[in-house]
């Protein structure tokens, strides 16, 4: 595979995934009965799309138009392949499957700005996109953790 359109594909790939955890999160959170989760997952969606919108652009642009790959990727199938099911069973899976997502997601970005034919302007783009990546699942890790303590202080809380 050339390698325009090896960086093509792994963009695209990254563009799916976020689309995917876009929907995921949007209904999580329409369904969230927890007003803080319910913050935290909006901010998810408005980040999942923005990366998306970014990307689009970017790949328009960059690749005169040529749009993004129709198949999925390798670094796709290996996110589709290790992403948690956002059916939980509980509220307490469901943040941890969460922050499982988010964990994977900043791999892929970590695996894309590793690879040696991505160019100056998608590294820079990558790099920012994973940042605001990184400050979601951390702040998606301190409510799972906050909640695991106040429901281990509080076993009879209820939980949404």
């Amino acid at each position: 595979m050339e390698t325009s359109d090896s960086m093509l594909q792994d963009l695209s790939d990254l563009l799916r995934i976020n689309s995917h955890r876009a929907d995921a999160y949007n209904k999580s959170a329409y369904l969230c009965e927890d007003m803080q989760l319910k913050m935290l997952l909006n901010r998810e969606v408005d980040n999942c799309r923005d990366h998306v919108l970014a990307l689009k652009r970017a790949i328009h642009d960059r690749f005169d138009g040529k749009g993004q790959q129709t198949m999925t990727g390798q670094l796709f199938n290996m996110w589709s392949d290790s992403s948690p099911s956002f059916q939980a069973e509980s509220f307490a899976v469901e943040l941890s499957t969460f922050a499982t997502s988010d964990f994977l997601v900043l791999q892929c970005y970590l695996l894309v700005l590793s690879r040696p034919y991505l160019d100056s302007t998608f590294k820079l783009l990558l790099e920012c996109q994973c940042s605001n990546s990184n400050t979601i699942y951390s702040a998606m890790k301190a409510f799972n953790e906050s909640f695991a303590t106040n429901e281990f202080l509080n076993p009879g809380r209820k939980s949404a």
